[in-house]
């Protein structure tokens, strides 16, 4: 009989050597998974479209399938030409004005460092020049062209979930010839999409507010290009944490630039702050955290694998990605450890796990 310590060592190599190719997997197939995990995004994205449609008509009137999947789809296409429009139109405006900013905060810098005998230090333009800015802003000109590049296979892949999914329940049954665990499969595919829909429903509407606020104080307080910080601070707040930080530190750093006194700077600085803050830690945690049960510390290991992994698609999806593997582990006996480690309070976000032979 092999001893405890054997069995231990045994399976902790068979975890190294199943993590190892999983990961491998992951980064040498990226080019295909990555349009795949986005496409089912947006195809759980149109299904929670679909549902608020429906839910606006009942109980008066049911509209046809077709109906209403057009009108989900015009919604999302609306939604993103607003949000490109608004881009494209600040965009030259944001080019041709880096020239005056760096003039300027060359300038202040220069002030700031004899002012308070530091003439010594390198410059400013010294330290840009040695910052390969170049090389950052190519990696996310990289992110969002192999993005754009992936659209078409995208929506081929979406158009081909569409078409499939009112034989996917059908196609689930026949997994296994074992009623129970047919069943147990259908109910788990629809707790994973349900739990998406609710976490990508929570998120755009906690984003919105987010951006919108964000926009109206900086609107108000006079900073330039208030619509594309706006629309950026929305996108920004799908990626956690990281998002709402870069989401105060980039217009602050604006400010420093645009205004000569601190004031505006102070105010904008607090008022981000303080938005992020109400919103992310007050508004957000009522509704995510009681609907999903997330670990925070989970959160953030979650997003520095998926974004070290895939970039910054993974930074999007490391939410969704980590909802559906707490959902899967919690159903199998020898993985339930790790859905109670992603859960906040050690309750597990979905239903309980099954009994031992659903592990086999």
């Amino acid at each position: 009989m092999p001893s405890p310590l054997r069995f231990s060592i045994a399976r902790v190599a068979q975890w190294s050597v199943f993590l190892a190719i999983l990961v491998t997997a992951l980064v040498v197939g990226k080019a295909f998974l990555i349009p795949l995990a986005l496409a089912l995004l947006l195809w759980v994205l149109l299904a929670a479209v679909r549902s608020a449609i429906d839910a606006l008509f009942a109980p008066h009137w049911r509209p046809p399938r077709a109906l209403v999947l057009l009108l989900a789809i015009l919604a999302l296409l609306t939604t993103h030409w607003i949000l490109i429009t608004i881009l494209s139109s600040q965009a030259a405006d944001i080019s041709s004005a880096l020239p005056r900013y760096q003039a300027a905060l060359t300038e202040r810098s220069g002030t700031l460092l004899d002012q308070y005998g530091l003439d010594g230090l390198p410059s400013l333009n010294h330290l840009l020049d040695s910052l390969d800015l170049a090389a950052i802003l190519a990696w996310f000109g990289d992110a969002a062209g192999s993005l754009m590049s992936d659209l078409v296979l995208i929506l081929l892949y979406l158009g081909f979930l569409l078409a499939e999914e009112r034989r996917l329940a059908q196609k689930l049954s026949r997994l296994t010839h074992d009623p129970d665990k047919a069943h147990r499969l259908q109910q788990l595919a629809q707790e994973i999409a349900l739990a998406v829909q609710r976490y990508l429903g929570i998120k755009t509407v906690v984003s919105l507010l987010t951006g919108l606020s964000c926009y109206l104080l900086l609107w108000a307080l006079g900073l330039d290009f208030a619509p594309f910080w706006g629309v950026l601070i929305f996108a920004l707040n799908y990626i956690p944490t990281v998002g709402s930080l870069f989401g105060v530190l980039l217009p602050t750093g604006l400010a420093l630039v645009q205004f000569s006194q601190p004031g505006p700077v102070l105010l904008i600085l607090l008022g981000l702050g303080g938005i992020q803050f109400v919103i992310g830690n007050l508004i957000e945690p009522a509704f995510t955290g009681k609907s999903l049960n997330m670990s925070p510390l989970g959160i953030m290991l979650s997003l520095s694998f998926w974004g070290l992994v895939w970039g910054l698609p993974g930074m999007f999806l490391s939410v969704p990605l980590m909802v559906i593997t707490g959902l899967i582990c919690a159903q199998f006996d020898g993985l339930r450890w790790f859905a109670v480690l992603l859960s906040e309070d050690g309750t597990l976000m979905g239903t309980q796990p099954q009994s031992s032979s659903a592990s086999n």
